[in-house]
């Protein structure tokens, strides 16, 4: 148990020790104090605890009925009738009857004769100082040390967390989570509305479409996607867009112009797969990009390259309950690229033509 106290914290050991001495011992009696409480224990030693205007008889009291052991330093002085380390003592044996253990005499006058002493201190070991008192009953005392039962409990839900997170992850139930999100081939920009012999396409909300949005799992434990955004920067802003739809890539998909299949939202990633789909951003809620904004923006750009960033946000189960966590992934696409494109449509001139999509792959990085 003492081998156990060293590894805890001092407070999960650490004992108040009640100090009973004659007022004659007293300077040797303030040596012992200062040496058990350099070792970390709460000492009382009346000199310094008592209150001037107490109840002298009820603190003492109260005192050696919280303390975890009592010291008694034998002398003739300590041991003469009517002095008050016998009052002390006599408490001590109301709070212990039995004081094994607890109460420590320690002889400090070798003349004094300890066939003189009282039963009750005669039944336990009597510690005889050989050298330096202060070092001695401290060094004696360290190794009665005790773990306190709040701290044992502690230490046993630990261990039990310990053991059965060990045993989780042994057996795959929790193993750490090791999962990426990988980076996109290619980016599909659009008009939300199909083009037709009106204009006004070209004023409906950006559709942007990453393809494809995968995630690697190689962990043992099941993840859940809560949510993804993507950001571009368009004119003299960047702007956050938000998944929408998963888009079916066949040639020929349907009336739809953005070739949805079906919403996309909260998803699972199981353990140790992976999950591909090509998912359709639109502005985030109180945002605006028209697919004419864009196109200005992609003419206006004096840069080289445009970055689509993808975000997402995962549940991640671990030894301690779920967390949040969150991955990234760049598309950058060769915006020089582009612009010469679409001034091969009259980019400066306001279009003569207006483009119907963009879709450009992505740069290795």
């Amino acid at each position: 148990m003492s081998a156990l106290a060293r590894w805890l914290p001092a407070s999960c050991s650490r004992l108040n020790i009640f100090v009973c001495y004659a007022h004659e011992e007293r300077s040797l009696a303030v040596e012992i104090a200062q040496a058990l409480t350099n070792d970390g224990h709460e000492v009382f030693i009346d000199a310094d605890k008592l209150k001037v205007s107490g109840d002298f008889n009820e603190d003492i009291r109260r005192a050696i009925a919280a303390a975890d052991r009592f010291i008694f330093v034998i002398s003739k002085a300590s041991m003469a009738r009517g002095k008050y380390p016998q009052t002390e003592l006599g408490f001590a044996q109301e709070r212990w009857p039995s004081p094994e253990g607890v109460v420590w005499p320690v002889l400090v006058d070798a003349d004094f004769d300890v066939a003189q002493l009282p039963v009750y201190l005669r039944s336990v070991q009597i510690y005889r100082v050989k050298g330096n008192a202060p070092a001695e009953i401290a060094a004696e005392i360290e190794k009665s040390r005790v773990v306190r039962p709040r701290c044992l409990l502690g230490a046993a839900a630990a261990v039990a967390m310990f053991v059965g997170g060990a045993a989780a992850y042994l057996g795959g139930g929790l193993t750490p989570a090791n999962y990426a999100l990988l980076p996109p081939q290619q980016v599909d920009f659009r008009p939300s509305k199909k083009p037709g012999p009106d204009q006004d396409w070209s004023k409906s909300w950006l559709a942007l479409t990453v393809m494809p949005v995968q995630y690697s799992n190689n962990g043992g434990s099941q993840l859940r996607i809560l949510d993804e955004t993507v950001a571009v920067r368009i004119k003299d802003r960047t702007v956050p867009f938000k998944w929408y739809n998963e888009v079916d890539l066949k040639p020929n998909c349907g009336a739809d112009w953005l070739c949805t299949k079906g919403a996309v939202g909260v998803d699972t990633l199981k353990a140790n797969a992976t999950l591909r789909r090509e998912t359709m951003f639109t502005p985030a809620p109180g945002e605006t990009a028209t697919w004419q904004d864009f196109l200005d923006s992609v003419c206006a750009s004096k840069a080289d390259q445009l970055d689509v960033t993808i975000a997402t946000t995962l549940s991640v189960p671990g030894y301690f309950g779920l967390t949040t966590q969150s991955r990234a992934a760049v598309c950058r696409v060769d915006l020089k690229v582009m612009r010469e494109n679409l001034e091969k449509l009259g980019c400066s001139t306001g279009f003569t033509q207006v483009p119907l999509r963009l879709s450009p792959s992505c740069m290795k990085l």
